[in-house]
């Protein structure tokens, strides 16, 4: 059984230790060394790769279960999850292959129209659906500043 699980939120990321019940926040703004040895805890292994993104001035980590997290200035400043694979949620539930209906059924969402496709922002979450109706399903997910070309 694990001893730790990771979640998803508009102000980053939150570790819960399965043991304990307790939890600690990962909030936007923390330095790179701690968010990587507190996610390498969390998931069990480290990222499966690191790099810079020189077109957004970012740098990132990325683990094999979606998770893409981004630095500025050596500090965390947003994660992304993509549709290969993403295994991590909202503490709600709500994560890549939710339906539209879900997710307005955990937070208020604003649902509209982009250059990206049919885009929503909830809670402090954004993403993509694949498309606008009720049964529509969570594509891409992110919070913070992160690395998308619109």
């Amino acid at each position: 059984m694990p001893e730790a699980s990771l979640a998803v939120e508009g102000e980053g990321l939150r570790a819960f230790n399965l043991l304990t019940g307790s939890a600690r926040a990962l909030a936007f703004g923390s330095g790179r060394g701690d968010t990587l040895t507190m996610l390498e805890a969390a998931l069990g292994k480290a990222a499966t790769e690191q790099g810079e993104n020189i077109d957004c001035g970012a740098r990132f980590a990325r683990w094999d279960n979606g998770l893409s997290v981004w630095f500025s200035k050596d500090r965390f400043v947003g994660w992304s999850l993509g549709e290969s694979g993403a295994t991590l949620t909202t503490a709600s539930g709500i994560g890549i292959g939710s339906t539209r209906s879900e997710l307005e059924s955990a937070y208020s969402a604003s649902i509209a129209p982009s250059s990206l496709g049919t885009e929503f922002s909830a809670g402090g979450l954004a993403g993509l659906l694949d498309s606008a109706k009720p049964q529509a399903r969570i594509t891409n997910l992110w919070a913070g500043a992160t690395c998308i070309a619109r």
